[in-house]
């Protein structure tokens, strides 16, 4: 195909540098302009749920379209070609049709330029470039392709209402600028690439159809066998999942099912499968080695006998993109945010999904969930509600807890004939896995292995010292399991990365191997450990369970504590090293496992945070850091900072880091983790106090948090009190969000004089957003008498989207997720149900809103009594027209609507839809509010007004 495509004329360099031209602007700039057109049309965070709306155009994409389709809201439309544009283009009618309709036969005439016709205009174009099969391209034609690519540029930049040239000075530059050979060639490769490919998928398709017709013709015996084939195809076009990870699954699950053999049901397997034929999310809870792995596995294997397609999950966003809509599946997810302590990545991971699991748990899906007790316990797991709120079963509870017979059998299918006793007299809870670890051990003292498990395995790897070289180099390669974190990749003992040459050296050195030892004799003695201590999976080291890491940890910590602390991967020494000195402040450090930083280790353990901190790994040192928790920590680290020279502080004070998309500073990180302490020294550095790299300043996280004492520090360095971040969100803004508002922050605000009535990007003052996310009226009393506008209402709907496009940390579903749910929390049922009837317009039922509205939807007499006092205006509409009576005459708020016509609210203001307060009170039979306002005495009081 290359050479038919390169080989069609005689080729000349400026008739092929054309052809590279048309490569140009057919491979970039004019699918730009269909992304600038989606984006416009079709923003990212609403395409894959209208996409599953159109069942035509969801059953017509291909797999390999889906995946990119679920990549739009990190990366936008960058990676959509311009076939899979003009498909949600035309399919979605985000623009009228074409004059000659779409795909005609007919191309657009010179006279037809509707957007639609120049949508047509560019896939036919770009299409006719790829399989024109000739590279040379006369300058005649070019100056012919390039005058209809300034003419659609034109028109388009008119129709998205874009400054005038935008697209046509690209669209010049593409005809004019010089391209040297290297970037002539990558554009004809393109063009090439781009030719073979689609050939291909054509050639596919065509090759089904001439085995259809061979088989019929040669096998009409053989239709099922044909049938299948076909099958085959479509299944694979369907498939959401790459073949190579559906073997690799397919693998893990054959290995589930052989250990399964010798799994023992228990009660909580019942009660599990019990669950899950009822409700579609269970989490296990329980210690290192209690068996949730296993019984999770177990229930996930008979749901497969009923139907459903198990997938384990090892990455958070798995669940993501191995999700196939519609598919029984029973995803399976081994310990959930962290293995020792509570992941604060994997936390963030999984709350940016949690629509993605809402979405499949509302499908015929269920999902399994193991989780160590200390993270089930942590408060920053509590935001992942799904797992949080849904059926758990704690297997250290009493009623899940092993019983004498079940301990009984479990130690029978490991240990045979020596489990009776065993069983009786081991009451540990890691029960199950000591049974599997006696299993796989020779030549061991059972009743003494059960007896202290982890004396045993100290004592076996003491051992090995004293084995010569073949010896030290088991514990040199258990040690580099250590200081990968239970992740040893095989390579890593395979090829000569010098990075990784200088790590072994030094765990070599203490294990008293010479420096240099051969790589290949560290990775025979690793292989021999695998079956024992280790398994091996995808070209990846593990122990054989967390249980046995976390002693190997401990066990390495004291054999050699600097080696690790030097070269252990960032994670491992955030999470498991404990400082001597606040080992008792929390009771999670009283694990057997923790490692103690003695102080004369502190120095060097410090040096290694500060080491993590300059490669800009911010969120390990203040935020996974178990230490940073502690005041007392923090100023021993504040006191080492203080010894390093002031260019050192200064590059660290400032140090930044991209984290989901936002750029967190120093200084942000601190005020969201209230280290109060660290504030002065950091803004002694020169940062830059009011900068805001995400939708909140430093002073609204403090306000945030409600932390006096971070405001005095910021404030007391020349802090801008009004600074907005993305989302137009002032301190005084987020000092409204929490019900336990402290007073003394408002005070304290208004003293230094924060602008009360600015509005955030829908619209909200500091006193509506007051009014709608606390009851304190003592803050809605200071607020409303320093001169808080009671009147300013949220946007209109319009509006409020127009804005949501330039927020980047709060999505449009998010938005309307808020209001629904403040209707849900804040309201009566009434209006709840009214709104849910009306879900997809809940901006246009609160747009426009102001307080004396929000406090009518709540039915709140207290805090409308207080508006109308401060000469709110009784009778302004929001985007539908609506007035606060005629709110409180549609739900039937009798009280609220008489307070209101005693204060001469308007009855004959109608509605956009043209009803009346009368009205709204007959169509849903509130026939106190209708004898109400019949009463001759409001008569009077409107004659008056």
């Amino acid at each position: 195909m290359a050479t038919q495509i390169f080989s069609s004329t005689v080729s000349t360099s400026s008739t092929i540098a054309n052809y590279a031209r048309l490569g140009l602007a057919s491979q970039n700039e004019l699918p730009d302009m269909l992304r600038e057109l989606l984006l416009i049309k079709e923003p990212p965070h609403l395409l894959e749920a209208h996409l599953h709306n159109n069942s035509f155009l969801s059953r017509n994409l291909k797999a390999y379209e889906w995946n990119i389709i679920r990549t739009v809201q990190e990366n936008s439309y960058h990676d959509f070609d311009v076939p899979l544009m003009y498909k949600i283009i035309r399919n979605l009618n985000l623009v009228p049709s074409p004059s000659q309709g779409w795909d005609n036969d007919t191309q657009p005439s010179a006279f037809e330029i509707t957007i639609g016709d120049d949508v047509e205009r560019i896939r036919r174009i770009r299409n006719e470039i790829v399989h024109r099969g000739n590279t040379n391209v006369q300058d005649s034609e070019l100056v012919k392709y390039f005058s209809t690519f300034k003419s659609i540029a034109s028109r388009l930049e008119s129709y998205l209402s874009k400054p005038k040239r935008e697209f046509v000075s690209k669209i010049e530059i593409a005809e004019t600028c010089c391209l040297d050979k290297d970037t002539e060639q990558r554009y004809l490769r393109r063009l090439n690439d781009l030719a073979e490919h689609e050939a291909q998928l054509t050639m596919g398709v065509a090759a089904v159809y001439q085995d259809l017709g061979s088989l019929r013709l040669k096998m009409k015996g053989n239709v099922s066998t044909l049938q299948k084939k076909i099958d085959s195809v479509i299944k694979e076009q369907d498939e959401v999942i790459p073949r190579n990870i559906r073997d690799q699954i397919e693998k893990d699950l054959q290995k589930l099912k052989h250990d399964d053999e010798k799994f023992v049901p228990t009660r909580a397997v019942q009660f599990l499968l019990n669950c899950l034929e009822k409700e579609n999310c269970v989490t296990v809870v329980g210690s290192p080695g209690i068996g949730k792995t296993s019984i999770t596995r177990h229930v996930a294997l008979k749901m497969e006998a009923s139907g459903y397609t198990v997938i384990p999950i090892t990455v958070p966003t798995d669940i993501r993109n191995f999700y196939q809509p519609g598919k029984q599946t029973i995803f399976v997810v081994d310990d959930i945010c962290g293995n020792f302590t509570a992941n604060q990545n994997m936390i963030d991971s999984w709350k940016q999904l949690l629509g993605v699991v809402e979405n499949i748990l509302s499908d015929k899906c269920k999902l399994v969930v193991s989780c160590r007790s200390v993270v089930y316990k942590d408060k920053k797991f509590s935001v992942l509600v799904p797992f949080k709120s849904c059926k758990s079963c704690n297997m250290s509870s009493t009623e899940f807890q092993l019983s004498k017979s079940e301990r009984m059998k479990i130690a029978s299918v490991h240990l045979g004939k020596h489990g009776y006793e065993i069983a009786q007299n081991c009451l540990e809870e890691f029960f199950p896995l000591l049974c599997f670890f006696c299993s796989r051990q020779e030549n061991v003292n059972i009743n003494k292995f059960f007896s202290n498990p982890f004396s045993v395995f100290e004592n076996e790897l003491d051992s090995l010292y004293c084995q010569g070289e073949d010896g030290k180099c088991k514990i040199c390669a258990l040690s580099l399991c250590v200081i990968y974190k239970n992740e040893l990749k095989e390579k890593y003992l395979t090829t000569n990365d010098p990075t990784v040459r200088v790590i072994i050296d030094n765990v070599c050195e203490a294990c008293g191997l010479n420096i240099g030892t051969s790589r290949v004799k560290i990775k025979e003695e690793l292989d021999t450990l695998v079956d024992t201590y280790l398994k091996k999976e995808r070209n990846i080291y593990q122990t054989v369970h967390d249980k046995f890491f976390d002693f190997l940890v401990y066990y390495c910590s004291t054999k050699m504590f600097c080696c690790l602390v030097e070269h252990a991967v960032s994670s491992l020494i955030h999470e498991r090293f404990i400082w001597n000195k606040i080992r008792h402040e929390q009771d999670r450090y009283i694990d057997e496992f923790i490692i103690i930083i003695p102080d004369d280790k502190l120095a060097l353990y410090l040096n290694r945070l500060v080491k993590d901190w300059s490669k800009e790994k911010l969120r390990k040192v203040f935020v996974e850091n178990n230490n940073m928790k502690s005041e007392k920590f923090r100023d021993a680290l504040l006191t080492d900072l203080a010894h390093r020279d002031s260019e050192e502080q200064e590059k660290l004070a400032n140090m930044t880091q991209t984290y989901n998309g936002t750029l967190l500073s120093c200084l942000e990180v601190c005020c969201r983790q209230e280290y109060t302490n660290f504030l002065p020294w950091i803004l002694k550095q020169g940062v830059d106090k009011a900068k805001s790299n995400s939708n909140l300043t430093p002073v609204s996280l403090a306000c945030m948090v409600n932390n006096k004492e971070m405001i005095d520090k910021l404030l007391s360095f020349g802090t801008d009190i009004n600074k907005s971040g993305s989302t137009e969100m002032t301190p005084i803004h987020s000092s409204r969000c929490y019900n336990d508002i402290n007073v003394g922050i408002v005070n304290l605000l208004m003293k230094h004089r924060a602008c009360i009535n600015n509005q955030m990007f829908n619209g909200s003052t500091p006193f509506l957003l007051a009014l709608s996310t606390n009851q304190n009226i003592q803050v809605l009393k200071i607020l409303l008498y320093s001169s808080a506008n009671c009147n300013i209402g949220l946007y209109y709907s319009e509006t409020i989207r127009n804005k949501m496009e330039m927020v980047e940390v709060w999505t449009m579903k998010e938005e309307m997720t808020f209001w629904l749910n403040w209707f849900t929390d804040n309201c009566s049922s009434v209006v709840d149900e009214y709104v849910k009837q009306e879900q997809d317009r809940v901006l246009e039922i609160i747009g426009g809103a102001t307080p004396l509205h929000m406090a009518c939807f709540k039915n709140d007499i207290q805090i409308i009594e207080l508006l109308l006092d401060r000469n709110s205006i009784i009778n302004k509409r929001k985007e539908d027209g609506s007035t606060p009576l005629l709110l409180a005459c549609q739900f039937g708020f009798s009280d609220v609507a008489t307070l209101l016509l005693e204060h001469d609210a308007d009855r004959e203001i109608r509605r956009d839809d043209g009803k009346k307060a009368i009205d709204m009170a007959n169509q849903n039979n509130h026939l106190e509010i209708v004898s109400l306002l019949g009463n001759p005495r409001w008569k009077m009081n409107i004659e008056l007004y």
